[in-house]
């Protein structure tokens, strides 16, 4: 699900700038402020370059995964609690992607 909320971003962020240059490629109010609100969903799904970067969710969600199925025991509470807090975390940014989408094909 986390993958696919970061391709659904991919997707948008290549929609609106398809939308900027059918409008002449000038500075929209509209799709400038979608594209920031954009960049804070994509901030907090993936992690952002140089060194030593936070991880996010997609990396999160990758070292809980390597961490359980390198076990060779039955995981914690403690992973699966995790993996809940990191499961609502993605329905959230979901749940805005598609608000961003709608106001994308509403403009």
């Amino acid at each position: 699900d986390a993958r696919e909320v970061a391709d659904g971003i991919d997707d948008l962020r290549a929609q609106i700038e398809e939308a900027r240059a059918d409008a002449g490629g000038g500075r929209n109010e509209t799709l400038d402020e979608l594209a920031g609100e954009l960049a804070e969903l994509d901030a907090r799904v993936n992690d952002a370059e140089g060194s030593y970067p936070r991880p996010m969710l997609l990396s999160q969600l990758g070292y809980l995964a390597g961490m359980t199925g390198r076990a060779d025991q039955a995981p914690g509470a403690d992973a699966y609690t995790r993996h809940e807090e990191l499961q609502e975390q993605v329905r959230a940014v979901a749940t805005e992607l598609r608000a961003l989408v709608r106001r994308l094909t509403a403009t």
